[in-house]
């Protein structure tokens, strides 16, 4: 379950996040962050940024995703969404699908002026601050929605659960391969 804003991992889970790769971190603090978004084409209107909702949530669920490996010559996800990494760091993303449209959003802070390093530095910020604001960077056009999805992650799974069952331990007892229908 995502924390609410103000508040953050349990202790033992950033002992465990600390041991993990720099790789390996960001892709969990996508998931532990407490954000609050700045919708600037607005004003300054503030939304606070919860968990993932659909129009019904018929189903919920958490995902999970391994940053792609650095290889030459690839994109890294920072220059996939034209941000620059040393201003910025990517705190969270959205990807919406429905059937008219598909759509990224990268949510990040902006250390333009601020002395944050990394991830560490800016869960230090955020327990300061009572919030991490971050700016959403919309990636609408279907060309970057399709980059992103072939280049962002070596591997991103997605589980959703029936709301009803949400309290409920599910657990696989049979397994079967289903076959096209024609």
């Amino acid at each position: 379950m995502l924390p609410i804003l103000g508040q953050r991992e349990p202790e033992h889970t950033r002992r465990s996040l600390a041991a993990l790769p720099a790789v390996a971190r960001s892709a969990v603090h996508l998931t532990f962050l407490a954000l609050v978004c700045h919708s600037h084409p607005m004003g300054d209107q503030r939304q606070e940024l919860g968990s993932a909702a659909a129009q019904f949530n018929d189903y919920v669920g958490t995902a999970a995703a391994d940053d792609a490996d650095a290889v030459l010559n690839a994109r890294s996800l920072y220059q996939i969404a034209g941000l620059d990494r040393h201003r910025w760091i990517i705190a969270g993303i959205d990807v919406e699908q429905s059937r008219a449209s598909e759509r990224v959003t990268v949510y990040a802070f902006d250390r333009q002026g601020r002395a944050i390093d990394g991830y560490a530095d800016l869960l230090e910020f955020g327990d300061e601050h009572g919030e991490v604001p971050v700016t959403a960077f919309h990636l609408d056009d279907p060309e970057q929605v399709q980059d992103f999805r072939n280049e962002a992650f070596k591997r991103m799974t997605v589980r959703l659960t029936a709301r009803a069952l949400t309290e409920n331990r599910l657990t696989i007892d049979q397994h079967h391969q289903l076959r096209p229908q024609r």
